[in-house]
């Protein structure tokens, strides 16, 4: 952490979620954090068990890191392929992704979600708060 912020770096982006602990280590240097929330980009989106399990994965990781208030956004998932989008349905799947962060948002109230889309151009995403480019 010391090397980071001698740096000068006062920010950093995670693809999967940090434990309570590493929490606690980053808000001591005063660090923000983009944390990512790992969901399986290839799992059937319209899927009741899927959407289920995804929730789970949200709420576990949201317990207890709603207590950061040095966690600045949150980013779902990793870059889905377009043949799962495609599988799942494009109505489902911002369904999906929209449930996703309102559970969020409703936890961690004034927190961005956004899912690192590539390629995303043809998905209307206006919903996300948070913006992401290449």
């Amino acid at each position: 952490m010391q090397r980071i912020t001698d740096g000068g770096f006062n920010t950093i982006r995670t693809w999967a979620a940090f434990s309570r602990e590493e929490l606690e280590v980053i808000a001591q240097y005063d660090i923000k954090i983009i944390m990512g929330i790992w969901i399986d980009p290839e799992g059937d989106f319209s899927d009741p068990f899927f959407i289920t399990s995804a929730s789970d994965i949200v709420n576990n990781v949201l317990s207890y890191s709603k207590d950061f208030d040095n966690i600045i956004g949150y980013l779902i998932m990793n870059e889905p392929l377009p043949h799962t989008i495609f599988s799942a349905g494009f109505d489902e799947t911002i369904d999906f992704w929209a449930t996703i962060k309102d559970l969020i948002q409703n936890q961690h109230p004034g927190r961005p979600v956004r899912n690192p889309l590539f390629p995303g151009h043809f998905l209307n995403l206006k919903f996300f708060r948070l913006v992401s480019s290449r």
